[in-house]
């Protein structure tokens, strides 16, 4: 009854009820680990700032639905953090049957599911392969471990850990969404093709099975029939933060970023995550790009993914992507992007953004040898295409050509590559192939109070 009150809470979006009932469930029973789960979620959600999850209407409810969030909240210590080592219930319930042995392996899923909520992949990953060598044949373990390794983009331990989830229970759905991103974003589009077929055949009304359809779709540059797949998801759950999030991102491909936006809130407010604000300040971007100011709500959107994500060397780099917008911000943008880089040596989206300033600044031969040192060290093709851009910005037509070849040679189906080849044919030609005008709205809001908070949110 405690559990079904739980979830109640929840979809109604009363956390502290929520938590009660929860913690009630467990003192009942200490194996009720649905209550444990929860409880993880709950007390991530507590270190959240308010302000932290605002959208742009400036309300701050927060409904917590089924789904991973990556929150990079302070570490406070509360009751579940060691509950089942430290709460004396758990000592009395040994007359039950609750061994040493037990308490030993339920704590240890609890610290993996907190250390996911907060952020802390690899130490998840680092427990759930423990619990995995007690339960090797274990479906929740096998399922959120594939999951954080698709985060921290060990694409292919991923996949094998997926296949040896399909192996436990090939009629199982739950995650097999995540399994289909892996598989889109290792380009294994055959791979992504049999799953789809395999998740149509088990269930056609499951938004996973959907979802995963729009995956494909979306590999294949098929964007108009992904979002109509998504529509499908979404209409079977409407709060499947995946759904929207893979929305917004498609409608962004599409150069749509007002309807974008409000799929990236969408989602952002379902399940709060870096993806998400990834989307929401990229998706001001270009409204800024095509002259719509809206700098103001970029700013505070950044702020917020600083506060959630503090360890996130991509909280930076959003950061110092939205005070380049102004020009009078320029180097705080660079000290952020700086900083990102300290972080995280390797990530690409920083470098690519230190890239965009230079060019920004005009210092196009600048933006290119940095990215040629990059293309050294990472030979990707994300990596390619964004030189062969710059490239053609600097006219150097040939060059250019040859970057967005060696892109579609690693993956043929890139969509953005193709694009650019297009792109720039019609350069080579002579034509305009930016429909928007280049003319962008100066921003003029009050840059001197925007630079004093920039600043906090710089220092060391």
């Amino acid at each position: 009854m405690n559990l079904l009150l739980g979830r109640l809470y929840l979809d109604e979006g009363l956390q502290s009820k929520a938590e009660e009932s929860y913690t009630t469930a467990l003192r009942q029973n200490p194996y009720a680990l649905e209550a444990a789960i929860a409880l993880t979620k709950l007390a991530v959600a507590k270190d959240t700032p308010l302000d932290a999850i605002a959208g742009p209407s400036g309300g701050t409810k927060m409904v917590t639905r089924s789904g991973q969030s990556s929150v990079d909240a302070s570490a406070r210590r509360t009751e579940i953090d060691q509950f089942y080592i430290e709460n004396p219930m758990t000592r009395e319930a040994d007359d039950d049957g609750l061994t040493q042995l037990n308490m030993a392996w339920m704590q240890t899923l609890v610290a993996a599911h907190m250390d996911a909520e907060r952020g802390n992949h690899r130490k998840a990953v680092e427990s759930l392969s423990v619990l995995d060598r007690v339960f090797p044949k274990n479906l929740h373990c096998l399922l959120h471990k594939a999951a954080l390794e698709v985060d921290q983009k060990l694409l292919h331990q991923a996949h094998v850990t997926f296949k040896r989830a399909r192996q436990v229970d090939d009629l199982n759905v739950t995650f097999m969404d995540r399994y289909a991103d892996c598989l889109r974003k290792g380009n294994s589009c055959t791979n992504l093709n049999d799953l789809v077929q395999e998740l149509f055949a088990i269930s056609r009304t499951c938004p996973e099975s959907w979802l995963a359809a729009a995956y494909y779709n979306d590999s294949k540059g098929d964007y108009e029939t992904a979002l109509q797949f998504c529509e499908r998801a979404i209409e079977g759950r409407d709060c499947y933060a995946p759904a929207h999030l893979l929305r917004g991102e498609i409608l962004l491909r599409m150069h749509r970023p007002q309807p974008a936006l409000k799929a990236f809130w969408t989602s952002c407010r379902l399940t709060r995550s870096l993806e998400a604000y990834t989307g929401i300040i990229t998706s001001y971007c270009d409204l800024h790009a095509a002259g719509v100011n809206r700098y103001k709500e970029a700013f505070a959107a950044a702020k917020s993914v600083v506060k959630l994500f503090p360890k996130k060397a991509q909280s930076f780099v959003l950061f110092g992507s939205v005070l380049a917008l102004s020009s009078e911000h320029r180097s705080q943008a660079r000290q952020a992007l700086q900083k990102a880089l300290a972080m995280e040596p390797r990530k690409l989206s920083t470098s690519f953004a230190l890239a965009d300033l230079l060019v920004e600044d005009g210092d196009l031969r600048g933006a290119i040898e940095r990215l040629l040192a990059l293309s050294e060290r990472h030979p990707l093709e994300d990596v390619f295409i964004k030189l062969a851009y710059v490239y053609s910005m600097d006219k150097q037509f040939a060059e250019a050509l040859k970057y967005f070849h060696q892109a579609l040679r690693l993956n043929p189906r890139s969509t953005e590559a193709l694009q650019g080849l297009n792109r720039l044919e019609k350069l080579m030609r002579g034509e305009d192939p930016d429909e928007l005008s280049n003319s962008v709205e100066q921003i003029v809001a009050e840059d001197q109070e925007e630079s004093m908070e920039a600043s906090e949110y710089l220092s060391p």
